[in-house]
């Protein structure tokens, strides 16, 4: 019998990508058959390949390898096959490996705690964290900013304030990433004095930060000017295309509308025509309506007629319809009205009676035009 040889592969990088792992694969199996062991940290850069590239049919044949090498009860190994898991959408498999563990650390805790937040399961999330505590496991940054989602999904700002406190005691409120986790949840939870103080003490504001900021903002009576303001300081900066990208302009843009923030709704809008990112047509309806109400009708006019000509089965709410007829009417953009009525009837929206009367006073108005040129 063949002495086993404990071996690791130096050029692992190449099997990073996806088109690499079959090679892998091969190349596992025939280390197998010559009795080599290969060494833990390969397996470690192997699931994670399968993690970045959601290959899970690769991953669980890894995982029946650990378990022909009786390497499962690694904690690096279980680790990575958590990961796995989870990203590829196996939460269950994840928990039983986890349950399954003999040992476990703060990475462990934190990966199953993260997934069952992203999953939308906050208050198993919760309850996981607190089992970790009770084990005396020693939260990390990860952890904390994971727990602190969980409670800004829940609005739970009694557990979150806990969480800030403990992260205090532990002096890791410097770290920014919980910075940011704690402005999230001290603005989901509508205390945006609390939000600001924490936003405030981030050097440079990450895209989740401000958006976090302007959502808060936007969601309070009195807070649109603050969100404006936050809008306004974005655009200051300068910031690139994949930094606006990150940002909720939708948001951005209807804090605009609540105030006819026109001059800052024209600096969004010429943001996104330069940088060629879509912001969903949510967004670009919100901005047709600021226009609208900033009246700049042949503006919203034109922004609507190119959304309708690019997404022809875009949605438009009943009032927006009336309003763009309405203000094309006052305009004197009777012939405009018109179209739009056109349109409005053959996406089945059924007009009231003042919207019947402003189209039938749009008719008198063109035919009056077209007898005086006859």
């Amino acid at each position: 019998m063949a002495k086993k040889r404990r071996h690791m592969l130096p050029p692992v990088d190449k099997w990073s990508l996806e088109e690499r792992m079959k090679e892998a694969l091969e190349v596992l199996d025939l280390m197998r058959r010559q009795g080599m062991r290969p060494d833990p940290s390969l397996y470690c850069i192997l699931l994670k390949s399968c993690a970045d590239a959601r290959n899970l049919e690769v991953g669980a044949t890894i995982h029946k390898e650990i378990v022909r090498q009786g390497l499962e009860s690694d904690v690096f190994i279980a680790n990575n096959l958590i990961g796995m898991y989870v990203v590829c959408g196996r939460l269950p498999d994840a928990r039983q490996l986890f349950d399954g563990m003999p040992h476990r650390n703060v990475v462990s805790w934190t990966s199953i705690i993260s997934a069952y937040c992203q999953a939308g399961r906050a208050a198993e999330s919760l309850k996981l964290y607190d089992e970790m505590v009770a084990q005396k496991i020693k939260p990390n940054a990860f952890t904390y900013a994971a727990v602190l989602k969980s409670c800004a999904k829940l609005q739970d700002l009694e557990k979150g304030r806990e969480i800030h406190q403990r992260v205090i005691d532990e002096c890791c409120d410097s770290d920014n990433y919980i910075k940011v986790a704690l402005v999230d949840m001290y603005a989901k939870c509508g205390r945006m004095e609390e939000a600001r103080s924490e936003f405030d003490k981030i050097p440079e504001p990450s895209p989740v930060a401000f958006t976090a900021m302007i959502h808060g903002y936007s969601n309070l009576e009195n807070g649109t000017p603050e969100a404006i303001v936050l809008i306004r300081r974005m655009l200051d900066l300068g910031a690139d295309e994949r930094f606006v990208q990150e940002v909720g302009f939708f948001c951005m843009i209807r804090s605009c509308a609540q105030v006819m923030g026109l001059r800052q709704g024209q600096e969004i809008h010429a943001h996104l025509i330069k940088t060629g990112y879509d912001p969903g047509a949510g967004a670009r309806l919100e901005l047709v309506e600021l226009y609208l109400k900033c009246r700049k009708t042949r503006a919203a006019l034109s922004l609507f007629n190119t959304l309708h000509i690019y997404e022809p089965a875009l949605h438009t709410p009943a009032h927006l319809w009336s309003a763009l007829i309405f203000a094309s009417v006052t305009e004197g953009l009777n012939r405009d009205a018109l179209t739009l009525f056109s349109k409005m009837l053959s996406k089945n929206v059924k007009p009231n009676s003042s919207l019947i009367c402003r189209v039938v006073e749009a008719v008198v108005c063109v035919s009056a035009i077209e007898e005086g040129k006859q």
